[in-house]
């Protein structure tokens, strides 16, 4: 949560860090569970070189990380509007 808070900016108590969280550990999980076997298209992307896929999850994850900062800093509770 600390690597998050730093990135995002969002408070480590803030619900919205959480959903954070699951939008970064979903894909990795889902690639967890195609490699036990489970047919469909996660045996695809396995296939694929892992330093794209990885390059790919990281540069996905820190733009949305980013991106949901920039929304908490623009919407949150006390901000001063202009």
């Amino acid at each position: 949560m600390e690597i998050l808070t730093e990135i995002t900016g969002i408070p480590a108590k803030d619900p919205a860090l959480l959903q954070c969280l699951v939008s970064v550990l979903a894909p990795c999980m889902l690639l967890q569970l195609g490699r036990r076997g489970i047919p469909g298209l996660v045996q695809a992307i396995l296939r694929m070189p892992r330093n794209k896929v990885v390059e790919h999850l990281h540069r996905f994850a820190i733009a949305g990380l980013e991106a949901m900062g920039g929304n908490y800093r623009l919407h949150r509770p006390g901000r001063r509007k202009k």
